[in-house]
């Protein structure tokens, strides 16, 4: 069936395409949702950036047309040719040993060899051709400069074409598996590669015995041609067997060589069936063969890929298919006592799997799929779990210390009979069981109501204590932007060491993150407006100190004060020592006074006035006023604010003073500590609100 004539079934209300032959169709960025392309041939069919939620693919047949087939065979038949004449050539070269005739041309045998050695021991034991090629060709260049002639050249030679000659064999064979056995050769395995690697080994084997018999003896003169012969095929099929060993390790998932059966499949999946980009959520791959697929960027959320077939062979990119133990867990479904440690599984369908005493702690499992499966005894511990489906799960036994589920987790018809809240034992020796008593278990429905109720709720942990007043302003905010929630909504309040954990019940569609945002900022800032006024307090009466100090240290101070009167006796002084206490305070307290310190002050900031921004003179100026003009606050409340704008302004005519700053800081911190006695739709809030954030970064505080 062509492409166009589905598509317009499908807008006409088809959905069943059963049995249909797809090969080599494109249907890329089309909305299919909901097909039904069971037992379907879509070889070569290209579903890249397509919707196909909901769609059905079961015991569908995926992978390369049979002209695609062809080509990469071809394609990799001269790769393994390349690979074999490299290798039998580095054969002669390492022969050239036995040339006694001339000394450069043993140099060469014996580099290539040398080298030919330590590419192989590196390889084995640690990564192909990890930093060899540069080596090698280091090596070469070097040798190039130290000899001239003919020979010379053959020494520049050897090493390179050792390590080419290497890679080109294992690239080669490990190809040449998923290639061949995408179909031509029956799909097997083993046939695949043994026939790359006895095609390779028969043409190096042709090719050194051919060089070493017709290159002219003027290059070679060997002492015994025939040893010679011998020792260039014996090196040709050891190069070749040994890249055919690191061929089959690499594609039976040694990391040491992960990037051969990335590029293997890669090359294998050319003009294959793609599913690149495309939405593939709630899809099923039941039964379905997909080797040569792309999966690249595809989105995997709960697709079925139970028992699918060659799953091994595609084309997974950074999708969770990458990963081989979640492929294997993916196809059958069994995890029993297995480790998945930290693993990822977003939107992984594992619908009736078998995790019984699996380790799956802090893996990701939101939007995951876990119906009927079974977790007893499964470590559960800092899981993510949000909109994750467990219903008919089995959890008897299970360790859910620190899961993080919400709302959006499905519980329903969960079989629990007893959990447990600790991985291993507490202080008091027990993993937390609950229900407490191990005579006693979960009735049917316990479990869902338990951590439903667990799930509504918001936790609020208050460190080194609770401040009455603090948590007062904090929770009046959160029932002034939630209607629903009251004191009456606070189901518990626990000591926990030093801090003070609050449990409150919210509705389930609440915003939990954005209430104990609330709460926290609200809570915090109102601390620190405490600790700033306790502080201020300090300074005014430090100030205050020095005031008496440095009057009482200057006598003649008083003679401007009593400039019409003499000082007759000590009493006298003393009378006008505290006239002066009496008017500093004044000062401090009277609203005019400061209202007018405050404004002189101002005006001496210099003005910095950035493009379409206001400048600190102008925002300290718009805050005096808005505090002047309040009308909910008395003249005492207003000096005391307008005492700490002062400090601020000190700051902003010092900007270098650190010590300025500091009270600067103290002194915001203050003023929003007293004008949050005020409701917040009053406008001294709302300025203040607005203003001194910007206050505080243009002075860097």
């Amino acid at each position: 069936m062509k492409a166009s004539e589905l598509i317009n079934l499908y807008n006409a209300g088809r959905r069943d395409f059963s049995g249909e032959c797809l090969r080599g169709q494109k249907f890329a960025g089309k909305d299919l949702s909901g097909a039904i392309f069971r037992g379907c041939d879509i070889r070569g069919a290209n579903f890249t950036s397509a919707t196909l939620r909901d769609t059905d693919f079961s015991k569908a047949t995926a992978g390369l047309q049979k002209r695609w087939m062809i080509g990469l065979l071809l394609a990799t038949l001269l790769l393994i040719a390349l690979s074999s004449v490299c290798s039998a050539f580095v054969g002669v070269l390492s022969s050239l040993t036995f040339n006694s005739s001339s000394i450069e041309a043993q140099v060469a045998g014996w580099t290539s060899l040398i080298m030919m050695l330590l590419f192989c021991i590196i390889s084995y034991f640690r990564v192909l051709g990890a930093g060899l090629g540069a080596f090698a060709f280091a090596f070469a260049f070097v040798f190039a400069f130290a000899f001239a002639g003919a020979v010379a050249a053959i020494v520049a030679l050897a090493p390179a074409l050792a390590i080419v000659g290497a890679v080109a064999s294992v690239v080669a064979v490990a190809v040449a598996v998923p290639v061949a056995g995408a179909g031509v050769l029956a799909g097997a395995f083993f046939v695949a590669g043994l026939s790359a690697f006895l095609f390779a080994t028969v043409l190096a084997f042709a090719v050194a015995f051919a060089v070493t018999t017709f290159v002219p003896v003027a290059t070679v003169v060997p002492v015994n041609v025939a040893l010679a012969r011998a020792f260039a095929v014996a090196v040709a099929v050891a190069l070749t067997l040994f890249a055919s060993y690191l061929a089959y390790r690499a594609m039976k998932g040694d990391p040491r060589d992960a990037w051969i059966p990335t590029f293997a499949m890669a090359f294998a999946a050319t003009g294959g069936t793609t599913f690149r980009k495309a939405n593939l959520t709630d899809a099923n791959f039941t039964q379905a063969t997909l080797k040569s697929t792309d999966f690249r960027e595809a989105i995997l959320i709960r697709t079925c890929f139970k028992n699918a077939q060659k799953l091994d062979r595609i084309r997974p990119g950074n999708t969770i298919l990458s990963q081989t133990h979640v492929r294997e867990l993916l196809m059958t479904g069994y995890g029993y006592k297995k480790s998945y440690l930290n693993t990822d599984l977003h939107g992984a369908n594992l619908d009736g799997a078998n995790l019984n005493e699996a380790n799956l702690k802090q893996c990701n499992l939101n939007d995951a799929s876990l119906r009927a499966t079974n977790l007893e005894w499964t470590n559960l511990t800092q899981v993510s779990a949000i909109h994750t489906n467990f219903t008919h799960c089995n959890l008897t036994g299970a360790c859910i210390e620190a899961w993080n589920i919400d709302q959006t987790t499905i519980l329903d018809h969960v079989d629990c009979q007893y959990l447990f809240l600790l991985e291993k034992p507490g202080n008091n020796g027990t993993r937390e069981r609950r229900p407490h008593d191990p005579n006693k278990m979960f009735q049917p429905g316990d479990f869902e109501k338990l951590y439903r109720e667990i799930i509504n709720t918001v936790q609020l942990l208050l460190k080194n204590g609770i401040n009455p007043e603090a948590f007062k302003m904090a929770f009046d905010k959160i029932v002034e932007e939630h209607p629903n929630i009251s004191y009456d909504n606070i189901q518990g309040i626990e000591k926990k060491g030093n801090d003070v954990l609050v449990t409150v019940e919210v509705p389930e569609d609440a915003d939990k993150a954005n209430i104990q945002n609330t709460f926290d900022e609200v809570y915090e800032l109102r601390l620190q407006a405490a600790t700033a006024t306790k502080l201020l307090e300090v300074e005014k009466e430090h100030k205050k100190d020095i005031i008496k100090v440095v009057e009482l240290l200057k006598p003649s101070e008083t003679n401007i004060i009593n400039e019409n009167k003499a000082m007759t006796n000590s009493s006298d002084n003393s009378q006008n020592i505290k006239a002066r206490d009496i008017n500093a305070t004044n000062f401090i307290a009277n609203l005019r006074d400061i209202s007018g310190k405050v404004s002189n002050n101002i005006q001496q900031i210099p003005d910095n006035t950035e493009d379409g921004k206001l400048s600190i003179k102008q925002l300290l100026s718009q805050l005096k006023t808005a505090i002047e003009t309040e009308n909910n606050l008395n003249d005492e409340t207003k000096a005391e604010i307008l005492d700490s704008v002062n400090n601020i302004t000190e700051a902003a005519k010092n900007p270098e003073d650190s010590n300025l700053k500091k009270l600067a800081k103290l002194s915001k911190n203050a003023i929003f500590g007293m004008v949050s006695t005020l409701p917040t739709a009053t406008k001294l809030v709302i300025e203040c609100n607005e203003l001194l954030p910007q206050i505080s970064q243009l002075l860097g505080l």
